[in-house]
């Protein structure tokens, strides 16, 4: 090659590196799209395709959905929309079937609150999602006590009334300020339904990682005006009745198979989410939640209409608000599919109503924590071009398709609001995915009883605009030749294969320490709290007959151009957390155990997993709702840093009790606000000394429960599975000098 040759080349290798010349971003004189974009369709054609976009359909599918009553996994809305969509795969698509997996499920069974004075009825409520591992449950009997407003929860509005023993009518929209009746001994509190809420109120209605047991509820609001008007009288008196329990439930994914006409053993895999979550899991309508499978679903049906050039497999998940179940049981169970590149392409449809603006991005994760690949951006750069081209054609309202540079893995996050999505499972593995999403829409009912078809009638045209994009750039791209998807647009995954190290089983036995024979014995049928650093990634599973789990479990893609994760395969922030839950109670009866016996230290180093033994031991509950500096008032916390803690003392021995237990290993992340939850050793006298990180020496106070004849203190002694609290921390403290 002579020198002339050899410039030529250098000076264009230089071009494409520096963007000088770029295929993905040229474009033609006429502005053709056939010139720029390979194998599209004319405008001719798009008009033709999107012609067949039904809206009509699509708001049937929105409709019957989201008047299931629940579709959180396990209920009976749950099982309605498993079968309707799978009954809708099986008109349109091949080899339809249920994918199952395992998963505990707070299940309520029926709930009531009758008034017993001046007048005898009866009330529909419906139980609060648990606080971890506590469900909203009442022992068999049921609770009796005096019916009281408390308004919107706060200590001005409660002033002068009796909570104490009472039953606490409480506004919904009360900003958690419902803990201040729980601190003032209420024995339970029931929100009102409000005429409008945010999902930031609804999630404020539990504690997702605090397991304290306080019975909270939900009521209608023709229900509760007929009690608030006979408390115009006073003297009410009330009975309430709960049954909510622990269930380990067979989830269903639904999928279905579409045979490509050109290449019929590579995949599009098109998903959705199917069910739902509400913080009340019997009132869960997910209208807002259901766009996504409704348009799933007509794209279904259009696409047996038009058939691809590669097969298609649509799935449906479900699980999605319990750790992503089924999307991480899908990919294991197809894991040498995405391996293989036999599954090509994952597209998760997540759409929803709140505006007509259209955004692709790569499946930014809410439960693992990683930042996307930026392995996406030749594909996202022709869907641009693409969409550019699309804007231009007349005669048919497409909403607005939104740009963003290529190399942004996200954009100006307060733009849209984080979801959870099936696609992170995938991502997560530095998979080839992309998700059609809704910009600027903080879908704000979602997660409220209030996510109803009502609420989003106003808004639902904007999914008409959103669902044609939908359909037109999934069309396109499973329209181009497998040479130029896979071999330019989706190239960059070839460097960075899927590995096998990168899904495993964090395997444990759950057991207590048998001081008998000096070793661990196995403990059947515990619930298994899975908690990281990010407190986004807690979910629940199970150990079985034997006191065994096995949970399947991904590890992201360690750097050299992947997904750079939270959880990498040489180390993580995962604890295992097991409990046995009183299913009467609805209280903790043995807890984690975090003292001399344990088994294993934090964190789990996932080379090694199998965990050994996971110790729990005989407990009650210690719950600090107002953990706070006596002198200051003030939350001793310290960014990044361990801020507080409380040992747990034998009062008789004065040194630390053998065991102890917390809901994580670390005591830095129940921290929560000024929430704190510790359990120790029943039926045995201690004293909690309570410290911090600027005062680590001395400590910030000791409960010791003295009193003027025992100034040493006699200690707490609580029952097995018992709770107490310790309302308004200084206080308590105060009457201890």
């Amino acid at each position: 090659m002579n020198a002339h040759v050899k410039l030529l080349a250098l000076l264009f290798l230089s071009a494409l590196v520096f963007g000088i010349v770029n295929p993905l971003n040229s474009t033609s004189p006429n502005g053709s799209i056939s010139e720029v974009l390979p194998d599209a369709s004319t405008p001719e054609e798009h008009q033709s395709l999107l012609a067949q976009v039904n809206m009509s359909n699509i708001l049937e599918h929105l409709r019957f959905f989201s008047t299931l009553g629940s579709r959180v996994v396990g209920y009976s809305g749950y099982w309605t929309a498993s079968n309707h969509i799978s009954d809708f795969f099986a008109r349109y698509l091949t080899n339809v079937s249920f994918h199952e997996f395992k998963m505990p499920v707070p299940i309520d069974h029926g709930a009531s609150l009758t008034t017993v004075l001046p007048v005898k009825e009866t009330f529909a409520i419906y139980p609060v999602w648990p606080n971890l591992v506590c469900p909203s449950t009442i022992p068999p009997g049921g609770i009796d006590g005096e019916l009281v407003y408390g308004g919107d929860g706060s200590l001005e509005m409660m002033n002068g009334t009796k909570i104490a023993g009472s039953v606490v009518l409480l506004d919904f929209n009360d900003n958690e300020q419902w803990v201040y009746a729980m601190e003032l001994g209420a024995k339970a509190v029931v929100f009102i339904e409000p005429k409008f809420t945010t999902f930031v109120e609804a999630e404020r209605k539990y504690l997702p990682h605090i397991p304290y047991n306080f019975p909270r509820f939900y009521i209608h609001a023709s229900d509760a005006n007929r009690l608030l008007f006979l408390l115009k009288d006073g003297g009410v008196q009330v009975h309430l009745e709960a049954d909510v329990t622990w269930e380990i439930v067979n989830g269903r994914n639904v999928i279905g198979f579409l045979r490509g006409t050109d290449y019929p053993d590579r995949y599009i895999m098109v998903s959705s989410q199917y069910d739902s979550w509400s913080v009340v899991p019997s009132v869960s309508p997910g209208a807002e939640e259901a766009c996504g499978i409704s348009v799933l679903l007509e794209l279904a049906r259009l696409f047996s209409k038009n058939p691809p050039k590669y097969s298609m497999v649509f799935v449906a998940f479900s699980g999605t608000h319990e750790g992503l179940s089924g999307a991480r049981e899908f990919v294991w169970d197809y894991l040498d599919w995405f391996k293989t590149r036999r599954i090509i392409l994952q597209v998760d449809i997540a759409l929803s109503t709140g505006t007509d603006m259209f955004f692709m991005d790569y499946g930014d994760s809410l439960m693992y924590g990683w930042t996307p690949s930026q392995n996406m951006d030749p594909l996202k750069t022709y869907v641009d071009s693409l969409a550019k081209e699309i804007g231009s054609i007349p005669g048919d309202t497409y909403g607005k398709y939104q740009f963003w540079s290529v190399g942004r893995p996200a954009l100006d996050k307060e733009r849209i609001r984080g979801q959870l999505s099936s696609c992170e499972v995938l991502g997560y593995l530095n998979g080839p995915v992309f998700r059609f999403a809704t910009l600027m829409d903080s879908r704000i009912f979602v997660s409220t009883p209030l996510d109803t078809f009502i609420s989003l009638e106003a808004r639902v045209g904007n999914l008409g605009s959103l669902s044609k994009w939908a359909y037109i750039i999934l069309h396109e791209i499973s329209s181009l030749s497998y040479s130029d998807l896979v071999g330019r647009y989706l190239s960059l995954f070839a460097a960075f294969p899927i590995e096998d190290n990168m899904a495993f089983n964090l395997r444990g036995t759950v057991a207590i320490f048998n001081i008998t024979t000096a070793w661990y014995t196995p403990v059947p049928n515990t619930l298994v709290a899975i908690v990281g650093t990010r407190m986004s990634t807690s979910f629940l599973s199970y150990a079985n007959e034997n006191g065994m789990y096995s949970i399947r479990m991904i590890a992201g893609a360690s750097g050299g151009g992947r997904s750079w994760a939270s959880m990498t395969p040489d180390a993580s922030d995962v604890d295992v957390s097991p409990y046995i839950v009183d299913n009467e109670t609805g209280n903790v009866l043995y807890a984690p155990e975090r003292g001399r016996l344990a088994y294993y230290r934090y964190p789990v180093r996932q080379v090694n997993r199998d965990m050994g033994f996971n110790v729990i031991f005989k407990c009650a509950t210690v719950f600090i709702p107002s953990f706070v500096d006596p002198e200051t008032l003030i939350v001793p916390n310290i960014e990044g840093q361990l801020s507080r803690w409380v040992s747990i003392i034998d009062q008789n021995s004065n040194t630390h009790t053998e065991s102890w237990g917390s809901p994580t290993a670390t005591l830095a992340v129940p921290v929560l606000d000024n929430k704190f939850l510790v359990f120790v050793p029943a039926n045995k006298p201690v004293s909690l000394l309570l410290q911090a990180i600027y005062a680590n020496r001395l400590p910030l106070a000791i409960a010791l429960n003295s009193s003027e004849l025992n100034l040493g203190g006699e200690g707490y002694s609580f029952k097995e599975g018992k709770k107490h609290v310790f309302s308004f921390l200084p206080l308590t403290l105060a009457k201890e000098l």
